[in-house]
């Protein structure tokens, strides 16, 4: 497991620094994250959850759509889906000049509180985020959203999915997946600021996070459902909001469907979507698998053992 133990300035972090794990904390969490379950209480909690209502978890590179479908589920959908919040070591950063707000955005913690409810086992799943950040749900806040009766949207690493199949071995993760890989890129490049071609070291870590966790993925396709969000290459913008709105109907439809693992609502044969991007960005980025396994110091061990 490598963190980032450095206080990198960045334009992206206007009036600080970008998130970082401090190094005196670093032992505690590759003591504490690696194999990460919650508490034997909170984990009954959890499982009923996911089989009583519902928990929709989307996994997928940057920029493949997942927080667009899922804010647009919660707009068509208010009755039907909840938002479930991180809490997370980063501190706010400010998007498109405002700022982000706690309990909007996400529930901001200090790296001690954090361990602190990691030794307890009080998070639903956490993981390290792009090597830079620890994230996760908290039990409480799920226990809020079971009340409401709701189905749970969440996005997350896949080390989250794997951790919430050790709770509740049948349950499936959903794989956001563009079907036009090559446009994705291009679509994460401008977001990220990057002139067209080009790639920082950001989206570089970035995609080695994507092509490692599709790559497991493909290993363990039972724990996870494909959804495929279509791109469209297009300067028209009725064009482009057709297509976000047809996306966003058919993520609709499959979410609703968490509790019964997606039956149904997904074609296997999707899992070549997955496929096509992992070998993409490999070629993308020149780096193989085997070179990223390497550098986290180990294989891919992304399974629910």
């Amino acid at each position: 497991m490598e963190f980032n133990t450095q206080l990198i300035a960045s334009d992206r972090f206007e009036g600080g620094f970008a998130p970082y794990v401090p190094a005196k904390h670093v032992p505690q969490y590759k003591k504490l994250l690696p194999n990460y379950k919650p508490s034997p209480e909170h984990s009954l909690r959890i499982s009923r959850y996911m089989r009583d209502v519902g928990y929709v978890g989307a996994i997928g590179a940057a920029s493949s759509g997942k927080n667009a479908l899922i804010s647009t589920a919660l707009e068509i959908e208010p009755d039907i889906f909840t938002l479930l919040l991180s809490v997370t070591s980063r501190p706010k950063r400010r998007n498109n000049g405002v700022w982000e707000e706690e309990g909007e955005n996400y529930y901001y913690r200090t790296h001690g509180e954090i361990i602190n409810m990691l030794s307890e086992g009080e998070f639903i799943e956490a993981a390290l985020i792009n090597k830079s950040q620890v994230s996760g749900q908290h039990v409480d806040h799920l226990q809020k959203a079971y009340r409401s009766k709701k189905i749970v949207l969440n996005e997350f690493e896949i080390a989250g999915a794997v951790q919430l199949r050790r709770i509740e071995p049948t349950w499936r993760g959903m794989t956001i997946v563009p079907d036009d890989p090559q446009l994705h890129q291009e679509v994460f490049a401008k977001r990220s600021g990057v002139p067209a071609g080009e790639m920082d070291d950001d989206m570089l870590t970035r995609n080695k996070t994507a092509i490692w966790e599709l790559d497991g993925i493909l290993r363990e396709r039972e724990g996870y459902a494909p959804f495929v969000n279509r791109f469209v290459r297009s300067d028209n913008q009725e064009d482009i909001q057709a297509s976000m709105a047809e996306n966003a109907e058919r993520f609709v439809r499959v979410a609703k469907q968490a509790k019964n693992r997606y039956e149904g609502h997904f074609d296997p044969s999707d899992f070549e979507h997955i496929a096509n991007m992992r070998d993409f960005l490999i070629e993308h980025t020149g780096v193989s698998i085997e070179q990223i396994n390497e550098e986290r110091g180990h294989g891919n061990v992304l399974v629910a053992a």
